[in-house]
């Protein structure tokens, strides 16, 4: 498996699951949470063999990009 670390979300998954992997996904943020426009990979862990649980996080990856609200 290459590595996926650092990637959106998205791509890591469809990465994944054409190699064959179930995908599970958690969200996890820093106690003080900023908000972000981007789902990035943290951690990924292969729980049990063909099935891996990726840990991401928003980032805020474009400069211009303002939270809603």
């Amino acid at each position: 498996m290459r590595s996926i670390l650092g990637l959106p979300l998205d791509t890591a998954v469809r990465r994944l699951e054409k190699q064959g992997y179930e995908v599970l996904c958690r969200q996890t943020s820093s106690p003080r949470p900023w908000a972000g426009n981007e789902k990035r990979v943290l951690r990924a862990l292969e729980r049990e063999p063909g099935r891996i649980e990726l840990v991401y996080a928003y980032f805020k990856t474009d400069l211009h990009w303002q939270e809603k609200g």
